[in-house]
């Protein structure tokens, strides 16, 4: 067990059989005690590095994790063979991640927009859009005085009904993308998304005609690099690194 930070998303990373006895309510007590926003179990996977298992702090799997497959990717280099490039599976497939002592970046799926430019009242008059970057996030041009507070009552709004959306919040300047994001099955606001980044990133690009690649500033002040052509050929950039975990899970 090791705990790495993906520009501020920060996973217990598990490469024995760690046995689950009370799955999800141990997944959720052992996220609570070592602050991590989720747990990522390596297995042995044929024709590839790895195939990563990753569940959210609320103790339930997620399908993917724009950052955790880049610590997944640092975790490789760092304790097993140094490799400019890893294939990772995970249950949105195979994923190509390339690696150097300073960044990690990953390759994702073609991205897909659910719905575009909407309405709700919780939205403070600004539109809504809805993106499926691995991971189904609603991008809002606005953020509010209280992230976690707006954000958990859009999550959960009945639009987004049974499973509820990432939502992310988003200012623009001639830098770069300022995204804070709550983030669901973490129940809270975290310091970085990378999928949401993307989605916000490819938002923005086809609203205010941004150009590829793109910078977002995460709430943790580090930085994403978002290459595109689009809504393809898809690349999530930046640092990934271990943590000293100093809790012990029991």
């Amino acid at each position: 067990m090791i705990k790495y930070s993906g520009a501020g998303n920060t996973f217990l990373i598990f490469t024995d059989s760690y046995e689950l006895k009370e799955q999800p309510k141990q997944i959720e007590r052992i996220c609570t005690k070592t602050s991590c926003d989720g747990l990522i179990f390596l297995e042995a996977a044929p024709h590839a590095d790895c195939r990563m298992r990753i569940f959210n702090a609320d103790g339930y799997e997620a399908q993917m994790c724009g950052n955790g497959l880049r610590c997944v990717a640092r975790y490789l280099w760092d304790h097993q063979e140094k490799k400019p490039e890893y294939l990772i599976k995970s249950e949105r497939g195979d994923h190509r991640v390339w690696a150097s002592p300073e960044t990690i970046c990953c390759a994702l799926p073609d991205a897909e927009v659910k719905e575009w430019e909407f309405s709700l009242d919780l939205f403070e008059g600004h539109k809504g859009y809805l993106v499926d970057t691995s991971v189904l996030h609603l991008v809002l041009f606005f953020q509010p005085t209280d992230v976690e507070k707006v954000g958990r009552s859009i999550c959960h709004h009945p639009h987004f009904a049974p499973h509820g959306v990432n939502v992310n919040f988003v200012t623009v300047d001639k830098e770069c993308l300022h995204v804070r994001t709550y983030e669901r099955g973490v129940e809270r606001e975290t310091l970085a998304c990378g999928t949401g980044s993307v989605a916000s990133a490819l938002t923005a690009a086809h609203l205010f005609d941004l150009p590829s690649p793109m910078m977002v500033k995460v709430r943790s002040n580090a930085r994403l690099k978002i290459t595109f052509n689009r809504w393809k050929q898809i690349f999530l950039e930046g640092p990934a690194h271990q943590l000293v975990n100093k809790e012990k899970i029991g």
